[in-house]
């Protein structure tokens, strides 16, 4: 009985540190094994009353070492850099919003294809053009923001005076 018992707690000792080291499923393995024979060894030589409350109690004890195991992961101070935190609610925190700049006129500082980064009055970002590739060095409009994308079109020169 007292192999048995021992096996037990032995495969749960195993199965937290599974979770916490880096071991390619080898800690694991021997909790799986340590367990599996402190069940053949309480049915071989306690009997089959204790080996069912044994199974019952590794069966309920199971969950709940993995629960807790993963619980304390992010906790400790060498899982730390194991485990990253959430991310924050805006994901957008560091993209500025653009519907502003619908309507804006700019200049594109490199290719378009379709592609690239113009200047729109003094601010600097990414675009797509609206159809086909443009020269870097061509005026463009704002005709639309899709979420993060820019999309512009070309401007025609002016024919005036």
């Amino acid at each position: 009985m007292i192999q048995s018992i021992g096996l037990t707690m032995a495969g749960f000792v195993l199965m937290v540190a599974e979770v916490l080291f880096p071991s390619l499923g080898l800690f694991g393995l021997l909790s799986i094994t340590a367990i599996v024979f402190a069940d053949i060894i309480a049915l071989r030589e306690v009997g089959q009353a204790f080996f069912w409350v044994l199974v019952a109690v590794q069966v309920v004890a199971i969950p709940l070492v993995l629960k807790g195991a993963f619980w304390a992961l992010p906790r400790l101070p060498f899982a730390r850099g194991m485990v990253l935190d959430a991310p924050p609610a805006d994901t957008s925190a560091g993209v500025p919003p653009a519907a502003h700049l619908v309507g804006v006129d700019g200049v594109a500082l490199t290719d378009l294809r379709p592609s690239g980064t113009a200047s729109l009055g003094d601010e600097r970002r990414t675009v797509t053009a609206e159809t086909g590739s443009l020269d870097a060095g061509t005026r463009v409009r704002v005709v639309a923001v899709e979420g993060y994308r820019i999309v512009v079109r070309p401007v025609a020169p002016d024919r005036g005076a």
